[in-house]
């Protein structure tokens, strides 16, 4: 059996790199192995590890990290779909809907999985917030933030409620003994 080098890999002819080349090279694909790791989505509430709209993000960040056109974007995101949403990207090519463009799959994917709240429904979960005993300040003010963005988003945002109002000055004066914890 003849085998030839490989040059690509380092054989005859090839630029070997030594072991700090070696060390940052297998380093810097390492990074961007995890930096593009892209998780799966499943179409079910209780075993999807990642919301719609933050699963969009994510693709978008590693098509930045990995310099990755649309078409690859589409890609990724195709491959990470299971269960019922492989049906929901079927029921894409069914409908007729161009599911080439990933713009127009982006669109169709929040439409279809990014939670929906109404004024009320936002407004009731504002005004509802705790912190937790097991909650660190971190975590509750990013759960207040989200919410907030719910409260103040112009489709389904509070127009100025009492209760909103209300809140946001409580939450203000938050007490700083918890916020370590």
């Amino acid at each position: 059996m003849n085998v030839q080098p490989n040059p690509a890999a380092g054989g005859a002819g090839g630029q070997q790199l030594a072991g700090p080349q070696l060390a940052q090279a297998l380093n810097d694909h390492d990074r961007a192995k995890r930096s593009t790791d892209i998780p799966l989505f499943y179409g079910q509430p209780g075993r999807d590890t990642i919301a719609a709209r933050l699963l969009i993000v994510r693709i978008n960040d590693a098509g930045a990290i990995a310099n990755w056109n649309n078409d690859r974007k589409l890609l990724e995101f195709k491959m990470c779909l299971r269960d019922k949403a492989v049906g929901w990207f079927e029921d894409l090519i069914e409908n007729r809907i161009n599911v080439d463009d990933w713009d127009i799959v982006k669109a169709e994917f929040l439409e279809s999985y990014e939670l929906k709240y109404s004024t009320k429904t936002a407004c009731a979960n504002f005004t509802d917030l705790n912190q937790k005993s097991d909650e660190t300040i971190n975590d509750y003010t990013y759960r207040v933030q989200q919410a907030y963005k719910r409260v103040t988003d112009k489709k389904t945002g509070c127009h100025g409620c009492r209760a909103c109002y209300h809140r946001r000055r409580s939450y203000r004066g938050r007490n700083k003994s918890r916020r370590n914890r």
